[in-house]
């Protein structure tokens, strides 16, 4: 799952504009991209943890980066992994 440009483009678009005057198409592509940005924070949590149980905050996920390990499992790149944290940090209440 590769985090372009165009893609962050249009989702920064569209947090740009009030949630009642987005589209339900703007709306719809927003929980699809939020989706896979959990996804994604997932992942690079489940790798930088040994207990799975226990789920790692952002904060802790931040401080145990290492794109060494990281890139084992996935191919991102840093850019990518920063703003996926960034935007689930933001976006996602789940994860605070």
């Amino acid at each position: 799952m590769m985090i372009t440009g165009e893609d962050t483009g249009r989702i920064e678009a569209i947090l740009l504009k009030p949630p009642e005057n987005r589209l339900s198409m703007e709306r719809r592509s927003l929980a699809d991209f939020s989706k896979r940005m959990y996804a994604m924070y997932v992942g690079i949590r489940d790798v930088l943890t040994d207990n799975h149980c226990r789920g790692l905050g952002i904060m802790e996920v931040r401080k145990r980066m290492n794109m060494n390990k990281l890139q084992e499992y996935f191919p991102y790149t840093e850019a990518e992994i920063d703003y996926c944290l960034s935007f689930v940090d933001q976006h996602i209440k789940i994860v605070r």
